[in-house]
């Protein structure tokens, strides 16, 4: 009862949280909303923990993902001591940096020599047709998403000091659907390179990675 209360938790503190960013930045872009919006940031900074600490490896890794979620509330408390919106912006800057370096950190370190690649290990969980065949796709597709990943924290760092409004724009708005629009592309490419080939459905493939990372 207890573990299916935690991954009901886990599963609505995810959800919640994709709706976080596109909130603080209604109520930044119209100045209402915040009394929304800042409790919704709470639960974003708590997802952040969930996805680092389930999809890092045990050790060392996990604890410092357990500091996550600590590191976005003190940014939004003290960002808010400012301004409510400066607490949003602080919280949504950071929690879209920890996100994408833990991220990247994962991928890439998955492709150190003697060391299965991420994506590789997912399709051999979640294709029952996969073969060695595949091994040099899945790698260069771990790759893709370590150019992914490294590619938003370019980006944000970027648009932060130069156009401050894009960059809010970019984190709160557009890094999911460009995160949704790179696995439809490698899902395209993929039935294309092994269009003779078995595959996944798409909903399956998305319902692994989800119970991944709703693990209590």
């Amino acid at each position: 009862m207890l573990r299916r209360l935690a991954a009901l938790g886990s599963k609505v503190t995810l959800m919640t949280a994709v709706v976080s960013p596109l909130v603080s930045h209604m109520a930044l872009a119209t100045g209402r909303g915040m009394a929304v919006a800042l409790p919704l940031a709470v639960l974003q900074a708590a997802a952040v923990g969930i996805v680092l600490a389930n999809a890092l490896p045990t050790g060392r890794p996990r604890v410092l993902a357990a500091l996550a979620p600590v590191t976005l509330l003190l940014a939004l408390g003290a960002g808010a001591l400012r301004s409510p919106a400066d607490g949003l912006l602080a919280a949504a800057g950071l929690s879209h940096a920890m996100l994408h370096a833990g991220l990247l950190a994962l991928f890439t370190a998955s492709l150190l020599s003697r060391r299965t690649p991420l994506v590789t290990r997912f399709a051999r969980r979640l294709n029952p047709a996969f073969h060695p065949g595949m091994e040099g796709y899945t790698r260069a597709v771990t790759l893709a998403w370590c150019l992914f990943f490294a590619a938003q924290l370019a980006a944000s760092a970027v648009l932060l000091p130069l156009a401050p409004d894009a960059w809010r724009r970019f984190v709160m708005v557009l890094s999911l659907p460009l995160a949704g629009l790179m696995a439809l592309a490698e899902y395209g490419v993929r039935r294309w390179r092994f269009r003779r080939e078995a595959h996944t459905p798409l909903r399956t493939m998305i319902r692994g990675v989800r119970s991944q990372l709703n693990r209590p």
